[in-house]
């Protein structure tokens, strides 16, 4: 009794000190391990075991919460798990999957969290933004929450900022939980207001967001002088971790998409009913993605007119700074974000209004530039995107473009590359 008493005057105590107060005690709490477990691996989830223990550990640990209802699968299954552009990153030991996190990048689907809390204040600053979700730790390893969740952290930063060059970061909590983000990573109130979030079972959330440029100045001023199990700036950014696994590539491109003919099927179709209660939205959204032959019997029929259906060729998603030339004026920097064999399109530093047929420089690999010729297709003036038609493309662009469509359409294993050892 006397326990259970002040465990309720803790946490009373603790909810009404200043925010700056509650956020100092949470950041003398931590004990970072720099040299985790050799047994431990973090990496991206690639295959069928991997994905289904993934989802089974989010399912058991969401059913835990209240974020859902139990399913007779055992696992939770959403739309965005169908998308490339969702990334399910995975931490083991001794390869068995025992925590999860998700990266779901902005599509035609919008994030998840959109369906509550307005974003365009974080849009206007910066289109390039993830929604972090399904974070979840497997029962009998929580005790060992630290060692798992900082590292799986870590990662899931080095991989936005690496492979997707993310500028921004988003998410939805529990209201009891944003303190925990805010005084450990400077996350910011996207909206105080406590809302019922409908993709976790209409549970309390708040949303949040981190520009992870500003929030690396922060913590290089907060954790300064820190000793070095309290230093979060010197683990998230002066310190390599030899159990980290990334995907090879090439070129810079941004999805790896791991949902083959059959793990969509598997998935979406026989473990869950996802793909039977598509919205009208949703279906044009995959009928687009997944519009060769092997997927016209996974995805379900339906009575949509498909007269507007968007009718562009095939895109795929990289992330590649550029250069348009000018001859007369300042060249202007871009960052392309999709490339087809005709197209592209990217964010533009500087409004152009150009009809002209134009030059550009396309970095597409660490030691590879591909020069284009370019004509203004459309514009978004407003977020200052530019859809560009690519002019007799040549043999490298072509070369770059097939090796992108090659990853999406083959959807073979993904290849991993580890850190060397840190010294």
């Amino acid at each position: 009794m006397i326990n259970f008493i002040k465990t309720k005057l803790i946490k009373y105590l603790f909810k009404v000190i200043p925010a700056f107060l509650r956020y100092k005690i949470i950041r003398a709490m931590i004990n970072i391990n720099f040299k985790p477990d050799s047994r431990l691996t973090f990496k991206m989830a690639s295959n069928k075991q991997e994905l289904s223990d993934a989802f089974k550990i989010l399912h058991d640990e969401y059913v835990r919460q209240g974020y859902m209802n139990p399913h007779p699968s055992g696992m939770r299954i959403t739309i965005y798990h169908a998308l490339p552009e969702t990334t399910t990153l995975i931490a083991l030991w001794e390869k068995e999957v025992i925590g999860t996190v998700s990266i779901i990048r902005r599509t035609g689907l919008k994030l998840p969290l959109e369906s509550i809390f307005d974003i365009s204040d974080v849009l206007n600053k910066e289109s390039n933004c993830v929604e972090i979700s399904a974070l979840a730790i497997k029962k009998g390893f929580q005790k060992q929450r630290g060692e798992i969740l900082f590292p799986l952290l870590k990662f899931l930063t080095e991989y936005c900022r690496e492979y997707l060059d993310v500028k921004m970061v988003l998410m939805a909590v529990n209201p009891k939980a944003f303190d925990f983000y805010a005084a450990l990573a400077f996350f910011k109130y996207l909206s105080r207001k406590v809302s019922k979030y409908a993709y976790v079972n209409n549970v309390p959330a708040v949303a949040g967001y981190l520009d992870l440029s500003k929030g690396y100045q922060k913590a290089q001023v907060c954790y300064n002088k820190k000793v070095d199990k309290r230093n979060l700036y010197k683990y998230f950014n002066d310190t390599r971790l030899s159990n980290f696994e990334f995907p090879e590539r090439k070129y810079y491109t941004t999805a790896f998409p791991v949902m083959t003919p059959a793990l969509l099927r598997y998935f979406f179709l026989e473990q869950s009913k996802v793909f039977s209660f598509l919205t009208k939205r949703e279906y044009d959204q995959l009928s687009n993605i997944y519009s060769s032959r092997q997927y016209v019997d996974i995805l379900p029929k339906f009575h949509f007119d498909k007269k507007n259906k968007d009718s562009r060729e095939e895109r795929f998603s990289v992330s590649c700074p550029g250069i348009i030339l000018f001859e007369n004026k300042a060249d202007i920097k871009m960052k392309i974000d999709n490339v087809s064999e005709n197209g592209l399109g990217a964010f533009l530093e500087e409004t152009v209004y150009c009809t002209d047929v134009v030059r550009a420089s396309v970095k597409v690999a660490e030691f590879e530039v591909i020069n284009l010729t370019l004509v203004l297709a459309w514009c978004d003036v407003e977020k200052n995107y530019y859809g560009f038609k690519v002019i007799k493309p040549d043999q490298k662009w072509l070369d770059f473009v097939y090796y992108s469509e090659k990853k999406f359409f083959q959807m073979k294993t993904a290849v991993f590359v580890k850190y060397k050892k840190s010294a």
